[in-house]
């Protein structure tokens, strides 16, 4: 196993893939992003330990040899589901490793904002 971050793209190599996909990536509106992080800091458990921003941890995540990974939105409250989705997919289109995904608020009006992600490109 590699003993640091640093090591890992020799350690994709030596396997003979080409990186790894990151399927617990989180990149959110910087808004969202700031009130999350604000939310473990009160937590005082989980330090956010890539506190940059947008285009700096995309470059840390290509120089761990990170080929893919997702976005991984999540609402915590009613009407931001289909917003965050609509980034969601804007974010995919413009980040070329990322997976777009999307997500729900159990709300009724998720049905809708869900059908129209998917037609939008969030993958099922």
């Amino acid at each position: 196993m590699p003993g640091s971050d640093a090591e890992l793209p020799a350690l994709f190599r030596g396997l003979g893939i080409p990186g790894a996909v990151d399927v617990h990536v989180h990149f959110m509106p910087e808004a969202v992003l700031r009130k999350v992080w604000a939310y473990f800091d009160a937590a005082g458990r989980w330090p956010v330990r890539y506190r940059y921003d947008e285009p700096t941890r995309l470059a840390i995540l290509r120089g761990l040899g990170v080929v893919a990974h997702t976005a991984l939105l999540y609402p915590h409250k009613p009407g931001m589901a289909a917003w965050l989705n609509d980034w969601g997919v804007e974010f995919g289109r413009r980040v070329e490793a990322c997976v777009p995904t999307g997500t729900f608020y159990p709300e009724p009006e998720a049905a809708g904002y869900v059908r129209a992600a998917v037609d939008r490109g969030i993958p099922t």
